[in-house]
């Protein structure tokens, strides 16, 4: 309102009178990303689209975040620590079981803590370039449980049923999972889990069991298409919060599977004599596990306090028929390994100093079988393996920054007996072995600005005995390595790493006498200390943008192995086997991959390219020919993904590799073989209460030289919200009926034909209840 006076001598009285102007619509958006310190906040409604069922739909188009195939989480290319919920660590290594799981609509906010230790009594004190996703729920979220129940039933007498339920309250959390199926999903990922860094010092690698089956091929594929199965499956997770930094955890999984698979492989070993191995076998395999864990932690600011108790009890059961050139086979193979675990950790942090005490002791039993005919094999071997760990260390202030002292003492004892030996002296097959490993580790980390750098010199020193032999072995061990991370700025990190690692072989169990692994293969067994060494050099450029939603990573590495002996492998029609040969033995391997992410906005695109190459250089003896082996892999992928229209939304993901070799004296030709798969997938809307889709994948693969097999499946369906809670969906897969699916594997200079049946095309009736 303007108004102009003349007259400065004249008083005038304005009267504003009340009135009402309607204003325009106005919708305030929240930004995508904010950043908290060294915490990204990700809006989740700002990246959830129509269609995402579950977090972990979401959590894909997040930049800087990637998700692999078993559900495990990768923030700017490093592996995370863990995934919380609203604060507790309620799955352990399980945590892919709750981003599959639980429903996006329940999750307001994914918090990203950047080089996040999540042990406070050692923040300040030991550096960390690791994040910690942290799921924040939605208020309602908080205050019930809530889930969903699925009921499937397809042609031909399949189903797929599952339920869901969750609460995570501020003292109690639970989650409650279970699920029954013969579609083709077998559940793997949910009972191996997924890799999460707990402590450096905790973690031992379980020992190899000594049998295999002959072909243990999977194609790339989804199980849906060829895999017959039942599967069940329940799981249990509850923590209680104790105080306001102590918790209990307690974690418990049933899993059953049985499985018929059908399918041919055609194997050529290049030598001077190339052999040719046809099988094809009919198969049924079940497994059973059954596993626990109980974890109580305190975690505080002066003291951290951890001790878990877990159990893990498989049974798996092959029964399979095989016809080859040689004739008919039938073998059954039994295995079943126990394992009994205790992890203690502690730290202390009187401010001026850390202590830190961790300790495993865990006991390993496992009972194999094999029978085979008509070659009346009859064999059992049996592994008792008792291993420790035990870790004192402190910390001092040098020049302003830690200097971390600690002592490691680690003992392994192993005891195999072999059904198939007698010895007179050692029983019937005896193979005990055992040894002492003592390490100091001196660490210190130099603190700067925006970054840090980490030198560590362990010296090691162990002594091995093989009881059937009258001599022992010791060795001192080197392992000098330097750590550098930087922020350069807000929007780049940088890290590189260089090591030269020196660490005997103490996973493999020593065995004096020959294997059977299956009814065709046998291998040498490793009676002697072997010391591998490894220089490595690596580099990693990160970027990320929450303005931009851009974010992509480069990485590179190169290592050097020298170990102290090979394997030399001699292929027959009639059997396999792999003998040891106690000589140098050197492997090269370099690589170069970056993966690109970016969101835009204003035409809602999502793009995604990652590149890897790949050079290895192995030594690899067969058949009385031994070279050097040069093999070279590319892989490039692109995943394309728009919404801009309510009505429709559409994803391209594609891939492709070649691999090939050098001249050698198995083959003077490159062989090199292309491969490619494209997956399309459309989901449109005709109202917001029905959403149509439809996929088609296309895969083709190089046979040999100029010769593909080409595999197309598509399938179709439709899902109708009929209220907020419940939804029913048609399901029709492998539309076009495919029958048969063939590929080719080409390994060092051998190659595998593989050949598989298909599941028959299928119709399925879903129905979901949310609550």
């Amino acid at each position: 309102m303007r108004l102009a006076v003349i007259d400065k001598q004249t008083t005038y009285n304005v009267k504003l009178e009340r009135g009402e102007i309607s204003l325009k619509e106005v919708i305030v958006t929240a930004p995508p990303i904010t950043q908290r310190n060294d915490t990204l906040l990700y809006n989740v409604a700002s990246f959830q689209q129509k269609g995402d069922l579950y977090i972990e739909d979401v959590l894909k188009r997040m930049p800087g975040i990637e998700i692999d195939a078993n559900g495990g989480i990768t923030y700017q290319g490093v592996a995370i620590n863990q995934v919380n919920i609203e604060g507790q660590n309620l799955m352990g290594d399980q945590y892919n079981l709750a981003t599959q799981n639980m429903p996006a609509e329940a999750v307001s906010q994914v918090q990203v803590m950047q080089n996040d230790q999540p042990i406070r009594s050692l923040a300040g004190k030991v550096n960390t370039n690791r994040a910690t996703l942290n799921l924040k729920l939605k208020r309602d979220y908080r205050l019930r449980p809530f889930g969903e129940i699925i009921g499937g039933y397809g042609t031909s007498g399949t189903y797929d049923d599952h339920i869901t339920a969750i609460e995570a309250g501020k003292k109690n959390q639970f989650l409650l999972s279970a699920g029954i199926n013969n579609q083709g999903n077998n559940y793997a990922q949910v009972v191996n889990g997924v890799s999460t860094v707990n402590s450096l010092y905790t973690n031992e690698p379980l020992p190899n069991l000594f049998l295999q089956n002959a072909n243990n091929h999977k194609p790339p594929l989804s199980p849906e298409y060829y895999l017959r199965n039942e599967s069940y499956y329940a799981s249990m997770h509850y923590l209680h919060a104790l105080s306001k930094y102590s918790t209990l955890r307690i974690n418990g999984l049933w899993f059953h599977d049985a499985t018929n698979l059908n399918d041919s492989t055609y194997d050529r070993y290049i030598a001077n004599d190339t052999t040719t191995i046809f099988e094809a076998s009919a198969s049924h395999r079940q497994t059973n596990v059954i596993k626990g864990q109980m974890q109580y932690e305190l975690n505080s600011e002066k003291i951290y306090l951890q001790d878990e108790v877990s159990g893990k009890l498989n049974a798996w059961h092959t029964d399979e028929s095989i016809n080859s050139q040689q004739g008919h086979v039938d073998e059954r193979m039994r295995r079943r390994p126990l394992t009994l675990q205790n992890i203690f950790n502690m730290n202390i942090n009187t401010g001026a100093r850390l202590v830190q005490l961790s300790s495993i002791f865990r006991y390993f039993h496992a009972k194999e079988e094999l029978y085979a005919l008509p070659d009346t094999i009859d064999d059992s071997t049996r592994l008792k393996q008792f291993f420790m760990r035990n870790r004192i260390g402190t910390s001092f202030n040098v020049f302003g920054n830690p200097l971390l002292i600690g002592y490691i003492i680690e003992y392994k004892h192993n005891d195999v007996k072999q059904s198939n030996y007698d010895d007179a002296q050692y029983g019937e097959g005896k193979s005990i072995s055992r040894y002492w490993l003592h390490t100091l580790e001196p660490v210190y980390e130099w603190n700067f600005r925006g970054g840090s750098m980490e030198f560590r010199l362990p010296v090691e020193w162990i002594h091995y005995r093989n009881a059937w032999k009258n001599n022992s072995d010791s060795r001192w061990m080197f392992s000098p390595s330097v750590k550098f991370d930087k922020k350069l700025n807000p929007v780049f990190s940088l890290s590189a790493n260089a090591s030269i690692n020196q660490d005997a072989n103490t996973i493999d169990v020593p065995v004096r006498n020959a294997i059977t692994n299956n009814y065709r293969t046998f291998t040498d067994g490793i009676d002697s200390l072997n010391i591998n060494k490894t220089d490595m050099v690596s580099g990693r450029l990160s970027y990320l943008s929450t303005i931009h939603l851009w974010s992509w990573d480069v990485y590179a590495v190169w290592t050097k192995t020298k170990s102290d002996y090979c394997r030399a492998y001699l292929y027959m029609p009639e059997l396999t086997y792999s003998m040891a040969v106690w000589k140098q033995n050197k492997q090269y391997n370099w690589s170069l991959a970056y993966s690109i992410k970016k969101n835009f906005r204003s035409t809602h695109l999502t793009i995604s390219h990652s590149m890897c190459y790949a050079y290895n250089k192995f030594l690899l003896s067969q058949n009385g020919i031994e070279d050097y082996v040069h093999s070279n892999v590319l892989n490039m992928s692109l995943s394309v993904y728009w919404d801009k229209l309510s009505w429709l939304h559409y994803k391209l993901s594609s891939a492709g590799n070649i691999s090939w070799k050098g001249k050698d004296a198995f083959s003077q030709s490159n062989n090199a073989l292309h491969n490619f798969y494209s997956t399309m997938h459309a989901d449109v809307f005709p109202f917001p209460q029905l959403r149509l889709y439809a996929d088609c994948s296309i895969e083709s693969f190089e046979i040999s030289h100029g010769n593909y097999s080409s595999n197309c499946f598509s399938n179709v369906g439709c899902e109708w919200n009929i209220t907020k809670r419940f939804s029913l969906s048609v399901i029709a897969r492998n539309i076009f009926n495919r029958r048969l699916y063939e590929e080719t594997v080409f390994s060092g200079a051998n190659y595998q034909y593989y050949s598989i049946p298909l599941c028959p095309r299928r119709f399925v009736v879903e129905c979901r209840f949310r609550f």
